[in-house]
């Protein structure tokens, strides 16, 4: 499966989700549902380009695990910067990643 197919599969998931939760609660929670659906994308994406780099390469370990914690930390940073500015659900954030 493309990486260009799985962006789009996760569109087409993530659309009607949004826009159940915009009815089912207040203006966070569908935030959050998106913001967690974008980091969950954005962490996939990271994913698949640190194989795609590091794959016949002879550092390939270092570089792969030096991507995994930089992405991993920018990851956090986001989460952490949403829960303590309450701009978002939570619940939905959570939602939205999964």
């Amino acid at each position: 499966m493309t990486t260009s197919r799985v962006y789009k599969q996760a569109a087409v998931l993530l659309a009607p989700v949004v826009l159940l939760a915009a009815f089912y609660g207040p203006i966070k929670l569908p935030l959050g549902v998106l913001a967690g659906g974008l980091l969950a994308t954005y962490n996939l994406r990271g994913i698949s380009r640190g194989l795609k780099g590091t794959l016949g390469t002879e550092r390939a370990a270092l570089r792969m695990m030096l991507s995994s914690v930089l992405r991993l930390l920018a990851v956090f940073s986001i989460l952490i910067a949403l829960a303590v500015t309450q701009a978002v659900d939570l619940l939905g954030l959570l939602a939205g990643f999964t």
